[in-house]
């Protein structure tokens, strides 16, 4: 239980988090205040690996809605994940070789 919370509701780029407005309507929570936020999205990929060899993203769908255009322009396929920080890590252990790694979306392994 909770007074107040920050959550986010828009996004220029993706549009209506309808997730947390229907958790506003369920628990008859009310907006008291707006903040504008910047979000900076990052392109997380091995070290010296060329740009142009990426072939897919994997990320939360809002932050993948949020980079569509960078993503379409450069041939890129999205791969929906539960979370950024969670698709940050799955890289991450993919690159050392942990067995974590291994949990990639299907066809985001190399070949």
């Amino acid at each position: 239980e909770c007074d107040y919370a920050i959550v986010p509701i828009e996004n220029s780029l993706g549009g209506s988090i309808h997730e947390n407005y229907d958790l506003m309507l369920r628990y008859d929570l009310t907006v008291v205040a707006e903040h504008d936020f910047r979000v900076r999205h990052c392109l997380l990929t091995r070290p010296g690996l060329d740009a142009k060899e990426v072939k897919y993203a994997i990320s939360h769908p809002q932050a993948l809605s949020q980079c569509d255009t960078y993503l379409r322009s450069r041939g890129i396929v999205p791969k929906a994940t539960y979370d950024t920080a969670g698709s940050a890590k799955m890289i991450k252990k993919f690159m050392e070789g942990d067995p974590m790694g291994r949990e990639l979306p299907e066809g985001c392994t190399p070949e």
